[in-house]
């Protein structure tokens, strides 16, 4: 099965044609950009998924032991990339922002922890162990109810690198990817990144799975966020659920065109 991920840069204006051209005729190497990661075989860390949660002195690198190609950041819609391109990414030396659409095989991706689930899955009880319950309900809304196993794990233990580790792991599990992809409450993570859903592909992108690559000219306009990372953290919870949220949003849309 493919999805379709998109991908949001930032390269200087003299810059462009360069790259439209380049990933045009190349695809995506994963060395586009400032933010580089290697990325291990997907499909053999995912069958390997069970023998890795019963490892009770996991570690990071035990999942990605063989990381041996560059990972590509992307998307799983179209506004998570105009944010990272439009926002994040953007500089005033960096000022031409670029979309790309592609597509993947679900069997070569994984949920991007890195500006939620880790230090969720790391910190939820810097402030109280009272908020465990209703820390669950959300990242069950974000990333569907396969993540229980893996949060429930991490609880068990107080050592940093094994709930890094298990927050890492979760986001190899099938059904945690699926539900992520599919989730549309707009996350607001560390460093006050927003997305929807953020992910990992082993790279690389050939360019016969290149969809569309366009230059994106735009005022972007932040999101308000479902649940923030720090109110995560705080017990500071959303006073509706999510269904509610999308009615109540839709309403303030419609009053506040510039509200995405």
């Amino acid at each position: 099965m493919n999805v379709t991920l998109y991908r949001g840069i930032a390269v200087g204006a003299e810059d462009i044609d360069t790259a439209l051209t380049n990933i045009r005729i190349k695809g995506l190497a994963g060395d586009e950009g400032d933010w580089k990661r290697k990325a291990p075989n997907v499909q053999k860390v995912t069958n390997n998924t069970d023998a890795f949660y019963s490892n009770d002195n996991l570690r990071v690198d035990d999942i990605y032991d063989e990381a041996d190609c560059l990972g590509i950041f992307a998307c799983g819609d179209e506004k998570g990339a105009k944010y990272y391109s439009l926002n994040h990414n953007a500089t005033q030396e960096k000022s031409a922002s670029i979309i790309i659409s592609f597509e993947a095989k679900f069997e070569d991706i994984y949920v991007d922890c890195r500006d939620f689930l880790v230090t969720a899955f790391c910190s939820f009880d810097r402030e109280s162990h009272d908020f465990h319950e209703k820390q669950l309900k959300e990242l069950i809304h974000l990333f569907g109810a396969s993540v229980e196993r893996y949060f429930a794990k991490s609880c068990e233990s107080d050592n940093h690198e094994y709930r890094t580790a298990m927050a890492n792991l979760a986001c190899f599990d099938r059904n945690v990817v699926k539900a992520h992809y599919d989730n549309d409450l707009t996350i607001e993570g560390r460093c006050g990144t927003q997305f929807q859903s953020a992910f990992t592909v082993k790279g690389p992108i050939q360019p016969d799975a290149i969809v569309d690559c366009k230059v994106v000219n735009e005022t972007y306009n932040l999101s308000l966020p479902y649940i923030s990372l720090p109110d995560f953290i705080k017990g500071k919870f959303p006073l509706v659920g999510p269904q509610e949220w999308r009615e109540v949003k839709k309403i303030i849309r419609e009053k506040n065109p510039e509200i995405k």
